[in-house]
């Protein structure tokens, strides 16, 4: 009998593993079934009722499936899936996997609750586990397929990286028969993304850094002495891709290349945007990394349509130097904000804060580093999360700067500030900072104003004046933002109901 797999998604819509494994299956000739369960609400994590659960069940009865596999993207989610995992148990008779960053990272939490867990990247590992299933043929010697039976676990090694990204399909955004949304009341047929307006792909897999607190530093141990860890994709297999999207989504106005690291290969950058040039006027962005960013490259970009630079600085260079695995200086980051500028793109910096062994001094040099950047810019600030195995994680645990139930899987954090903001209990010094960092990146706050509160002993116990300006001037330039996006066509419903929480705004 032909195996009939269900992929669930746990509170993410665009989810890019559950999309590729889709369609790594279906190219495989499986009927696979997508289901999106609940998104993502700005810090506002909405268990699922009763009801949505009996969606889920009921849906996954109807649909007879042979398998039945859960994302689980973050620690955070653990409880969630096991929840659901147990209930799915109850509802139809087959084996059920995890997979997802955090198996990949703690699959001996996992491994418990499941009859398999993918480990790493699952494309070729999952085909082979459902050829498998539906020959009847043994399942425990598949690698990066771990098996629990009986009480017995098998453990297998993950197989080589594949170097070859070309050879996967794209995303799947039109099997719309074949997917399903679970929100609310209502259970939905098709794809809960189409009708976006901003189009995200992947030019990547991996990174050339290794930052102690990133995910990335987990995933570079589990695949070391298996093949070159950065790939990237060949740009005639992007420009397929995104006619892809154009023929799919029909209100495109936007690309957004997600990667850990755009490509830096100046061959590669120098075939894209000429290619891209050549065939979309859609305007794009990206994600890199200071260290990487030079004038030619970003003149090359800018020509063809990039607008805006996401980058990763964390804090400045000491922080980083010490702590972070960051050696990148505070001169190149402003550097870089200036070429952003010449160019006419926008430039996103990402910082870390939260951390418990940062300094007086670190606090403000990183105010003044951000200080110094070419305005204006847009500032993201992240809440330090502890990964299970990242290096930054393990040398708090030693040092005994954390326990064990601030690792995640065991804390829930990640649902209620990974993003920074106002709703989360601070003491009132770090509320300062906060306000003042934010403060940093509007043009219209003077920097000798920033620099005057950062110094008021009053302010650091009373910071309410801080957060106060901060709030308010955020406020606007949140709404002037929505106000372009709308009339270029790139704000989509989906959009405001992830990101409009007047309780606890994310400041830019």
């Amino acid at each position: 009998m032909p195996l009939k797999i269900a992929l669930i998604s746990l509170y993410v819509i665009e989810n890019n593993g559950v999309r590729m494994l889709a369609a790594m299956l279906r190219q495989a000739g499986f009927t696979v079934h997508e289901i999106y369960f609940k998104d993502y609400r700005h810090h506002r994590f909405d268990p699922p009722t009763e009801l949505e659960i009996q969606r889920l069940t009921g849906l996954l009865r109807d649909l007879d499936v042979g398998l039945v596999g859960f994302s689980v993207r973050a620690g955070a989610y653990l409880t969630l899936a096991k929840m659901l995992t147990e209930r799915v148990r109850q509802a139809v008779d087959a084996p059920i996997i995890w997979g997802g960053p955090h198996v990949s990272f703690a699959p001996d939490d996992c491994i418990g609750s499941v009859d398999y867990i993918s480990v790493g990247e699952s494309e070729d590992a999952m085909v082979d586990l459902a050829r498998a299933l539906e020959s009847g043929e043994p399942t425990d010697n598949i690698a990066n397929i771990w098996t629990h039976r009986d009480g017995e676990i098998v453990r297998n090694d993950v197989r080589p990286l594949e170097q070859n990204l070309d050879r996967y399909p794209f995303r799947d955004y039109h099997s719309h028969e074949f997917k399903f949304w679970i929100d609310g009341k209502r259970l939905r047929r098709g794809d809960p993304m189409i009708n976006e307006t901003i189009y995200l792909t992947l030019s990547t897999r991996g990174c050339l850094f290794n930052c102690s607190f990133c995910d990335v530093n987990v995933l570079k141990k589990l695949y070391r002495g298996k093949g070159q860890f950065f790939r990237v994709r060949s740009v005639g297999n992007i420009i397929e891709e995104l006619r892809y999207a154009r023929k799919h989504f029909k209100h495109l106005a936007r690309v957004r290349v997600d990667d850990e690291l755009f490509p830096v290969d100046k061959t590669w950058i120098r075939e894209f945007a000429a290619a891209y040039k050549a065939e979309f006027d859609w305007p794009f962005e990206i994600l890199s990394d200071p260290r990487v960013i030079n004038d030619e490259d970003i003149a090359l970009l800018a020509d063809a349509g990039l607008t805006h630079v996401l980058l990763g600085i964390q804090g400045a260079q000491d922080l980083n130097r010490d702590l972070y695995g960051r050696p990148c200086t505070d001169d190149k980051v402003i550097e870089v904000s200036k070429i952003l500028q010449r160019h006419k793109v926008r430039g996103g910096f990402q910082i870390i804060l939260d951390n418990p062994v940062v300094s007086e001094n670190d606090r403000r040099a990183l105010l003044e580093l951000l200080l110094a950047l070419a305005r204006p810019f847009d500032l993201y600030t992240f809440s330090l999360s502890y990964w299970p195995g990242a290096d930054l994680t393990d040398r708090f645990l030693e040092e005994g700067v954390i326990g064990e139930d601030d690792v995640e899987g065991k804390s829930d954090k990640v649902l209620r500030q990974f993003r920074v903001d106002s709703s989360f209990p601070r003491p009132p010094e770090d509320r300062l900072w906060i306000a003042l960092y934010h403060l940093t990146s509007k043009s219209v706050v003077p920097r000798g104003l920033i620099r005057r509160m950062s110094q008021s002993a009053w302010l650091m116990k009373n910071p309410w004046p801080a957060e106060w300006l901060s709030n308010l001037i955020n406020f606007g330039k949140l709404g002037w933002l929505a106000f372009k996006m709308l009339i270029h066509g790139e704000l989509s419903w989906n959009m405001v109901k992830r990101w409009l929480n007047f309780s606890s705004p994310a400041s830019i």
